[in-house]
Formats: structure tokens, C-alpha cells, sequence
């Protein structure tokens, strides 16, 4: 989360099957009028029926392919500059590129449809994708459509693209010649990096609608590396920290919204070698085993992770440790924090100078058990990833654990809590795992 942004916490307030998707958007469609199809108007004979194109209700307000498609459409809005669209049909031809799931190309399917539904338009509808540019614009002015839209959704080295050509079939004697319209009005290109996020519903299946409480935090300009909610001091209540990057801020519920209580600078020194781009991250464990967690904070800007406890309103610094802290691991029966290292001038993990630090109250690890232990997951993690991460989950035969990684071609990795196998694994973004 950059400059300017706002973060949102939902709360979900009824249960279903655990799911772990990937991307931001909100693909489920909960219905929708159904558009008008220009073959269902008997104006063309022999021509692929289109399928009805049903747009979602209500999607994601800030995922990746919203944000995607949102940029798609203003340069769409550009391109239909001054054509009256209240007396335009249009078909929609959308492939998946190569390497790209088609689960993926469905969800950003249904958000491109969701925005059309929102034009002039007299009808718009999907089409198969089995039609090639040319027979599309050929059997789109046989159907009596006057626009036809070919995209194609791509991901090529961690970024998304949503490109294509928004052509004008109709024609008329006086139109073709005082003033042409028909071919390709315009060719359309909007990409964003690729994204992954984890979202996670525990407990039965249910038909039950989930209902969400959202809460808006104004951070102001500021540059938020790392969010983590967490019940730090044992008292019940879920505390929400904050790392910025240089230092780490404690935000509390009061009923009403979240307030910042207290902060605490990171201490010096300031790292000599930093990455391109700011970058860090909160991990919350219980390395002592005192049944209180503590919260390990790493910034690029600084040199050293730091280990703080909650002591009231007030975060206390407890050590110092060297390298950015990934994910609690048990190791030889005993407690672990599992560290990574950014090299100079990149923003990522690299799998091969992965540590292992032991905390507190823990005894002393046999060596041998340690290197492997990270010999272990080395070989399990991908080569270099931008974030690894655990949550533990409530189930019937009780708590589990996961983990997940993502790398920086965009794959998402899921495994089980101890890193010893994995789940699953995607080739790209748009599949979903069911655990």
C-alpha cells in the first residue's frame, strides 16, 4: 500500500467452506439483466448464437483486475467518443492468452461485461472465442451488431494485459463515403503488475449471504510497507499495527473506528543497502512460549529486525536480530522464526539465504537439525518470491495452519503450516484451491 491509500478490514459476519483465491477482484456475479442478443432479434441466420452475457451486480471496489478493467474502460469510453451507442448492439470476444488460465479470463470477462451493462448501449453480448478477428467483424455485421470488441487478457512476466480492437461494422452508401466508419476505430492496451491476495472463510458450508463491516483508515501521504491485526498482550481484544518505514504504529477498535494509540521509531542503524523500492514485514509469533506473542518488524530502511511486546498502550523493544522476518517454523520440536535477506538493489526473497533464528527460552537447536530444516524448505520455496506468509484456521479436527508464497512471475504457492508439502500451486493468477 503506496502513497494515498486507504486500507480496508472486512470482518466476515457468517461462515462458508475455506477458499483461498487469488486477485483482488470479487468475481462472483449474483445475477444480472440479461442483454438483448443480435442473433435472438432475427436479423442473421447461420451464425453462432451468442451466449448472454450476465453482469455482475456489484463487484470488488479495489482489486487488481478492477483496476485493470477500470483503465480498459476509459480508454474504451475514449474510443466510442460521439457515436450515439443508444442504437449500437455490441459483441464481446475475449481470449485467454498463452499461459493464461481461462478461470482468470472468465472473472475479468464478467467485470468488462459488468461495465458495458453500464453504457447506452442497445444491447451488448458475449461471443464464443472460437471466432478468429476476421469472422468476428464478418458475422458481427451479418448479426446486424454495429460494434464488435476483440480482447485478449495475457500475463507475461508478472504483469496483466487487456488488449484488443473495438471496430464500427455498420455502413451505409453515404456514410462509406463522405465520411467512413467501418474497421478498426481503435486499438485499446491497459496492463497493471500482477497482484495475489489470500482470502479465507472458515466453517460450514451455508447458503447464508456473508454480510461485511468495513472500516476506512485515513494514513494521509504516507508509504504503509506491512498491516498485520493481532491480539498482542492477551487481553482478548485485536490490536492493528502499522509498519511504515521507520517506524511501527498501534491502532486500536474503539467501537465506533479505529484510533492510532502509540508508536514506536524503529531503531538505528539506518542499512547502508537498501532494495529499489521500500519493502518490509510483520510477523507475529510466540517464540518464548509464554503464551504472549511478539511482534517481529523489519524495514529496508533499517538495518536490523526489531522484536517488540505490547505492555499496555505502549510497544517496548525487546531485541534486535539480523534479516526480514518471514513466517513462525518449528524446527526440531521447538519454536523458530524463519528469516529471509533482500539482496542490493532488488525487492525480493531469494530461497538460498533463507536462516533460522531460534528466540528465546528454547534451548539450544542441534545444528545439524537447523541447516536441515532450511536445506528442507529451500527446495520447497520457489528460487526468489516477494512475500511468504502463515494464518491458522479453525476447522473441525481443530486448528491448521498454511502458508503461502508468491513469487516474482506472479505464481501463487500454497502449503501446509510446517513447510513440508505443498498444496497447490498456480501458473498463473485466476485459480483457486480448495483446502
Amino acid at each position: 500500500m503506496r502513497h494515498g491509500a486507504r486500507s480496508r478490514l472486512a470482518v466476515a459476519g457468517a461462515a462458508c467452506a475455506l477458499v483461498v483465491c487469488l486477485v483482488g477482484a470479487d468475481a462472483r456475479s449474483r445475477g444480472g439483466k440479461k442483454a438483448k442478443s443480435p442473433a435472438a432479434s432475427g436479423r442473421s441466420k447461420g451464425i453462432p448464437k451468442p451466449s448472454p452475457a450476465s453482469a455482475p451486480t456489484r463487484a470488488a471496489k479495489a482489486g487488481t483486475l478492477d483496476r485493470l478493467v477500470r483503465a480498459f474502460d476509459k480508454r474504451l469510453t475514449r474510443a466510442l467518443a460521439g457515436r450515439d451507442l443508444r442504437r449500437s448492439d455490441l459483441v464481446l470476444v475475449m481470449r485467454a492468452g498463452r499461459g493464461t488460465p481461462r478461470a482468470l479470463r472468465d472473472v475479468v470477462q464478467r467485470l468488462v461485461v459488468a461495465r458495458l451493462a453500464r453504457r447506452s448501449l442497445r444491447s451488448h453480448s458475449v461471443w464464443p472465442d472460437t471466432l478468429d478477428a476476421a469472422r468476428l467483424k464478418s458475422r458481427a455485421r451479418m448479426a446486424g451488431a454495429e460494434l464488435a470488441l476483440d480482447l485478449t487478457l495475457a500475463l507475461n512476466n508478472g504483469y496483466l494485459h487487456l488488449r484488443g480492437e473495438i471496430f464500427a461494422t455498420d455502413s451505409s452508401l453515404w456514410r462509406d463515403t463522405v465520411r467512413p466508419r467501418r474497421g478498426t476505430l481503435a486499438h485499446l492496451h491497459a496492463s497493471l503488475r500482477a497482484d495475489a491476495e489470500v482470502r479465507a472463510f472458515s466453517g460450514p458450508r451455508s447458503r447464508k449471504r456473508l454480510s461485511f463491516a468495513q472500516h476506512d483508515l485515513d494514513l494521509g501521504w504516507r508509504t504503509v510497507l506491512a498491516m498485520v491485526v493481532a491480539d498482542l498482550d492477551g487481553d482478548g481484544r485485536r490490536e492493528l499495527f502499522i509498519l511504515e518505514p521507520r517506524r511501527v504504529e498501534l491502532w486500536r477498535y474503539d467501537g465506533k473506528d479505529y484510533k492510532r494509540v502509540s508508536f514506536l521509531p524503529l531503531p538505528a542503524p539506518l542499512a547502508s543497502v537498501r532494495p529499489r523500492r521500500d519493502m518490509g514485514t510483520l510477523v507475529v509469533a510466540d517464540l518464548d512460549g509464554d503464551g504472549k506473542s511478539e511482534l517481529l518488524v523489519r524495514s529496508s530502511v533499517h538495518e536490523q529486525c526489531v522484536e517488540i511486546v505490547l505492555r499496555g498502550d505502549k510497544l517496548e523493544k525487546r531485541r534486535t536480530l539480523h534479516g526480514y522476518p518471514l513466517m513462525p517454523l518449528e524446527v526440531g520440536g521447538k519454536r523458530a522464526l524463519l528469516m529471509g535477506t533482500a539482496g542490493p538493489g532488488v525487492d525480493w526473497f531469494p530461497s538460498s539465504a533463507l536462516s533460522v533464528d531460534g528466540g528465546q527460552a528454547n534451548g539450544s537447536t542441534d545444528p545439524a537439525v537447523t541447516t536441515a530444516a532450511v536445506s528442507s524448505v529451500m527446495q520447497l520455496l520457489p528460487v526468489s518470491f516477494y512475500g511468504l506468509s502463515a494464518t491458522q484456521i479453525a476447522s473441525a479436527k481443530g486448528p491448521r495452519r498454511y502458508a503461502a508464497a508468491l513469487d516474482v512471475k506472479g505464481r501463487l504457492y500454497i502449503y501446509d503450516g510446517k513447510l513440508s508439502r505443498t498444496i497447490g500451486s498456480s501458473a498463473g493468477i485466476g485459480v483457486g484451491f480448495a483446502l
